[in-house]
């Protein structure tokens, strides 16, 4: 008895059953293993069938249950040749993945500098079309220049570089993506962060420049700006160009993740992808966190009235330890304090103090001055008389008299006149701008006293937490505010004071 198989598997003889009435007569020889050959097309019709490599030991069951009096050799053949095949498929498997991974990052990388560039791009007409035109013609005020347009040339500048970087790392042959926003993360940070600080100011006064209400003579240089767009630029209108800072710098993480899954951990770049991956995400944060204290910082400033802020500024700029402890209730917990912010405090008020003193200074020596050449005409006078005293004439008398005679119509001259111009430069000229400048100081002290209330709210929410106890959400918010306040002014008084500093110098 013979078993046939399918036409495109090649036959081969098994043992004969012996039925129960009969006895073989003759001893059949044992089958001849199949040829390589033969071996390769069953491991492949078998793949067929079952829509899927066999596995060596599918083959070994197989051969075990239906071929028992096959040799082992046999067996161990087909084994073989099974394993071959998974082998080189799965060697294909890798290759191919391989290969797409790196279709893929090809594809990323050629995203990156494309809308890098036309990022750039879009930066430069914001710059040349509305920033540059509106301070040039002041067709826009100081105030809105600052919140539209603040630190767009440092964008521009970092826009400029990563580009340039991207585009080396792009042309080699391992490109190195991951190390070129490495070399550029500290300036990413540190513009994008200026510029996205002022965003939800510039949200709001988009609105109102795109109100009715908005002057007609700024209407008419938006509408004009807009008409040069056409041809630059895939954005629409100022709006469209303002918020494109804010998207391209939250772009960048989806990037970088997007090119790191895609990279194999053999590949030259991959830690530094890593690198970057998690640094721009704590880039990301930053800007949301500067975002979210310049946003509470401007709640507290905005519709507010600082007349009486500066009052009193010599007699308290802190409160004291023992009164916050009192306050607070903290007993043996120790009071919060920050040492970088109590300096920036004294320097603030040693400023202050030297910008009224400069005030005072000014004032006394107008005085002085006017007083003194009232006096030395007076002195002039009593000599004139002096020697218009009749007597017998000494010589050189007369010479003398004409002398006091000159020095006293001088002393009127001057007080009449240089003084008085003196005097009239100092009133409309210098005393302004020191008081102009004494009025800059009514926001950061309002924001400072409001962080003073706020840190007893923060050592409240503390006392209450270290007894175990819960903290009310209207309290905890309080506390929360007191933490983005504090660093807001320990990020911006330093550059207050210097540019005190340097008007003082002038």
């Amino acid at each position: 008895m013979t078993t046939t198989t399918p036409s495109s598997i090649p036959s081969f003889p098994t043992p004969a059953l012996p039925s129960p009435s009969a006895q073989p007569t003759k001893k059949i020889p044992p089958p001849v293993p199949p040829s390589p050959a033969a071996r390769k097309a069953m491991a492949a019709q078998q793949a067929a069938l079952n829509g899927r490599p066999t596995t060596p030991s599918e083959i070994c069951e197989s051969d075990r249950r239906n071929s028992s009096g096959l040799p082992s050799g046999y067996v161990a053949s087909r084994t073989a040749s099974s394993t071959s095949v998974v082998t080189s498929t799965g060697d294909l498997d890798e290759e191919g993945k391989a290969a797409k991974m790196a279709k893929k990052r090809v594809n990323i990388v050629t995203e990156m500098v494309e809308t890098e560039r036309q990022f750039l791009n879009d930066m430069e007409v914001l710059m040349e079309v509305y920033a540059v035109p509106a301070t040039t013609t002041g067709a826009l005020s100081p105030q809105d220049i600052k919140i539209l347009f603040g630190n767009l040339d440092g964008v521009i500048g970092t826009s400029r570089k990563v580009l340039e970087l991207l585009e080396a790392a792009a042309g080699a042959e391992n490109s190195w993506v991951g190390e070129a926003f490495n070399q550029m993360m500290n300036e990413i940070e540190h513009s994008y962060c200026e510029y996205c600080k002022h965003n939800e100011a510039a949200i709001t006064r988009l609105a109102e420049l795109a109100s009715p209400e908005c002057p007609p003579a700024t209407q008419q240089f938006l509408k004009e700006c807009q008409a040069q767009l056409k041809g630059r630029t895939g954005a629409w209108d100022l709006a469209s160009l303002v918020i494109k800072p804010v998207q391209r710098v939250l772009k960048y993480p989806l990037l970088i993740k997007s090119l790191l899954s895609e990279t194999l951990p053999t590949h030259p770049d991959y830690e530094q992808l890593e690198r970057a991956n998690e640094r721009i995400e704590g880039v990301a944060e930053k800007i949301n966190e500067v975002k979210k204290r310049k946003d509470i910082v401007e709640k507290y400033v905005e519709g507010r009235n600082n007349a009486n802020v500066i009052h009193g500024i010599t007699k308290k700029w802190v409160r004291g330890t023992h009164q916050l402890k009192q306050a607070t209730g903290l007993g043996e917990l120790e009071a919060t304090s920050d040492a970088l912010y109590d300096a920036l405090v004294e320097k603030m008020e040693m400023e202050f103090q030297s910008i009224e003193k400069l005030g005072r200074d000014l004032a006394f020596w107008v005085r002085s001055v006017r007083e003194f050449f009232i006096l030395q005409e007076t002195v002039a006078t009593s000599l004139e008389e002096l020697y218009s005293v009749p007597a017998e004439p000494l010589p050189g008398v007369e010479e003398r008299l004409q002398l006091v005679l000159e020095y006293r119509k001088a002393c009127s001259r001057i007080a009449i006149g240089p003084w008085r111009d003196a005097e009239q430069k100092i009133k409309t000229q210098i005393t302004p701008l020191l008081e102009t400048l004494t009025n800059r100081f009514k926001e950061p002290l309002l924001i400072m006293k409001k962080r003073d209330k706020k840190l007893l709210d923060f050592d409240r929410a503390r006392v209450l937490k270290a007894d175990g106890k819960i903290v009310d959400k209207a309290l905890l918010e309080s506390a929360d505010a007191y933490t983005s306040i504090n660093a807001q002014l320990v990020e911006e008084l330093p550059k207050f004071l210097e540019l005190v500093a340097q008007f003082m110098e002038v």
